[in-house]
């Protein structure tokens, strides 16, 4: 994923689940993937390939939150799986879940937020 190499890092995150669907950090990576991608494809432009970028995009941020609340579901106290969480339901315009996984991370150390983030979560919509 670093080296944007998607498809690579998608392929590994797979097989790493196949051997063990319950490890929660490569479900929050593979959400980091299906994220990635949301961010690549909601800025296309119309195309031959991709006629509604925004709608394939929504189905991206929307696989990445069912990795997100399969991970949170086997544990909720991941900081970083709470996070991303956040982020997703941000990126979705869900401010009331966006605020509450990003209070679960601010509770538990917040150690991933971004100042960034947090102004835009509250230039977005207050709690």
């Amino acid at each position: 994923m670093a080296f944007g190499q998607y498809e690579l890092a998608k392929k590994h995150y797979e097989a790493g689940l196949a051997l063990d669907s319950t490890n929660t950090h490569l479900l929050t990576d593979l959400a980091t993937y299906y994220t990635e991608i949301f961010y690549l494809t909601d800025q296309m432009p119309k195309n031959n390939i991709i006629k509604d970028p925004k709608h394939q995009a929504r189905l991206y941020i929307d696989s990445a939150l069912h990795y997100l609340n399969e991970s949170y579901r086997l544990d909720p106290k991941d900081v970083n799986t709470v996070y991303k969480l956040s982020v997703a339901y941000w990126n979705i315009e869900d401010c009331s879940n966006a605020w509450k996984y990003y209070d679960q991370a601010v509770a538990w150390g917040g150690r991933p937020i971004t100042e960034e983030y947090t102004k835009d979560l509250k230039k977005r919509k207050q709690k």
